[in-house]
């Protein structure tokens, strides 16, 4: 390509609309544009995204996956019900498809789908697929984590810029979603003295923590904070009260979870005439949990304490109590493992423990999404289910795993990882071009070595760009950087005098003079070193 003939429109000032540091720079460089429709992308940007998109062909197909092309919709469904046409038996499993295309999100995603016949084979192909996954994530300089999620695992990249929020151990070794987070034991005890007697405090209106604090001229984490929710349950429990410190909160899914302890099966939280007739809403106490029949009581550890003087609920419209001691308001109840549950229902917050086997505590770090990681169970679509003769000829499920990687998120991600105050610093894996030939002027003897070389280049299937505009020097070098080529060759009359041109390698300050003749064989050479890097 010559850079005359691409579009290739590289600002020196940054745009002040670009959000972050890489799309800065991806405007910069000429890669992508604002549009009113959204992102676009430029010529080199496309070749970059191209790069990215067959290596991940490549290593899928490595791993016997065949690329598919599935119709608009929900690929889920749709992959399900292509391989439930043509896949009758365990000899054909286990199976892998993959397609690359534009989604809703994004301007371009891999999404694979893996088929089993054992729960063993499909973490065994997770692991694999998330190992190649993560092998293309590091060519292009991002160190990935893996991040505990709700719906399984999530690919992503720390990161200033980012839009998302995660906890990370301070050893690295645990990374979760904020309402995911999980952590270690927390010392709690019902135990202790009261401190004093039981006051009832009039406050009307008063239904959030921030207005009882400031009622009541106390803190956040001297209140008891008290939920209703409305239960299923296999057992007659119809309500569920939650507790925990008011400057926390509770966390559903955590919830949910717990509760199954106490035959919950379903929460919502909600309000009707039902339930504010059995409970003082805005005003709810605690022992509510313990005083409703129907009705059972789940505590975080930071609110199960007995060595504090809580603020609580009054279980009385308008009305709040100081001074609450949980075995004197709610009893030997406390004791009762069918009535009462003490478990972590809130979100994780900075300063937990982590959970074993990670070390230290959890901080709240900002992080890019790049892909996710799912175990979908068996593969099941709205006509018909999945299934397959199994070796005793027996009909089974399928089982089904989903693997999406956001390509616009990791090209993003990697300029974050790989720039300096010049402009990109591509890995030569997905760099837009590999070379940048940079004549001094381009004109006389020093056009026809720059247009031999580029002939040359590109017969060793060298990918390479020839800066064939009138301009300054000092303006193609910037521009070259900018971009981020990882190979420049700049040509000139002075150095042509002995048949030599100067090579520099984007990421060294170090200029080299090298033959005309050995050009090939040593960016070759530099090029594959880079790419090891």
């Amino acid at each position: 390509m010559r850079w005359t003939n691409i579009l290739l429109p590289t600002l020196r000032e940054a745009p002040t609309a670009a959000p972050g540091i890489a799309r800065t720079l991806l405007v910069r460089a000429g890669l992508v544009r604002e549009t009113e429709s959204g992102l676009a992308l430029l010529p080199l940007g496309e070749r970059v995204l191209r790069k990215l998109s067959d290596l991940l062909r490549q290593s899928l197909t490595d791993l016997r996956g065949a690329e598919i092309r599935l119709p608009a919709g929900d690929s889920t469904q749709s992959a399900a019900e292509l391989i439930a046409t043509a896949v009758h038996s365990y000899k054909q499993l286990p199976q892998t498809v993959f397609q690359i295309e534009r989604t809703e999100e994004s301007l371009a995603s891999l999404i694979a789908f893996s088929f089993h016949s054992t729960e063993a084979d499909l973490s065994r192909k997770e692991q694999k697929l998330q190992s190649a996954l993560t092998d293309i994530l590091n060519l292009c300089g991002i160190k990935p984590a893996l991040c505990e999620s709700r719906a399984g695992k999530r690919l992503i990249a720390f990161s200033d810029h980012g839009a998302d929020a995660v906890m990370v151990s301070n050893d690295g070794g645990y990374v979760a979603d904020s309402d995911a987070a999980r952590t270690a034991g927390r010392p709690w005890s019902f135990a202790g003295e009261p401190m004093a007697e039981l006051e009832k405090v009039h406050t009307p209106k008063q239904t959030k923590v921030d207005e009882v604090c400031a009622f009541m001229n106390v803190s956040p984490r001297q209140i008891l904070k008290t939920l209703v929710f409305d239960a299923t349950s296999t057992i007659p429990v119809n309500w569920l009260v939650a507790v925990v410190r008011g400057d926390h909160q509770v966390n559903v899914p955590k919830l949910t979870e717990a509760a199954q302890a106490l035959g919950v099966t379903s929460l919502a939280l909600a309000d009707s005439p039902e339930l504010r007739e059995k409970f003082a809403i805005g005003f709810v106490g605690p022992d509510a949990g313990t005083k409703v029949p129907d009705a059972v009581l789940v505590v975080d550890p930071d609110a199960a304490q007995g060595n504090v003087a809580w603020v609580a609920g009054a279980n009385e419209t308008d009305y709040h109590v100081r001074n609450f001691n949980w075995f004197r308001e709610a009893g030997d109840k406390l004791a009762d493992p069918a009535k009462v549950l003490v478990a972590d229902i809130r979100d994780a917050i900075e300063g937990d423990p982590a959970p074993p086997p990670a070390r230290g505590v959890l901080h709240r770090r900002r992080a890019v999404a790049l892909g996710r990681i799912e175990s979908l169970g068996t593969a099941v679509t709205e006509s018909s289910r999945a299934l397959f003769d199994d070796e005793a000829g027996a009909r089974r499920p399928l089982l089904m795993g989903r693997y999406e990687l956001d390509l616009i998120a990791v090209m993003h991600a990697c300029v974050e990882t790989s720039h300096d105050e010049h402009g990109i610093l591509w890995p030569a894996p997905i760099a837009p071009a590999s070379v940048i030939l940079t004549p001094i002027k381009y004109e006389g003897e020093v056009k026809q070595i720059a247009d031999e070389l580029y002939t040359r280049l590109a017969f060793e299937r060298i990918d390479a760009i020839l800066d064939d505009r009138d301009a300054r020097a000092g303006s193609k070098f910037a521009d070259a950087d900018l971009v981020g080529f990882p190979i420049r060759i700049n040509i000139g009359d002075k150095n042509l005098r002995d048949r030599h041109v100067e090579i520099k390698f984007r990421n060294s300050p170090l200029v080299e003079r090298v033959p005309i003749d050995d050009v090939a064989r040593y960016v070759r050479a530099g090029l594959a070193l880079n790419s090891d890097d």
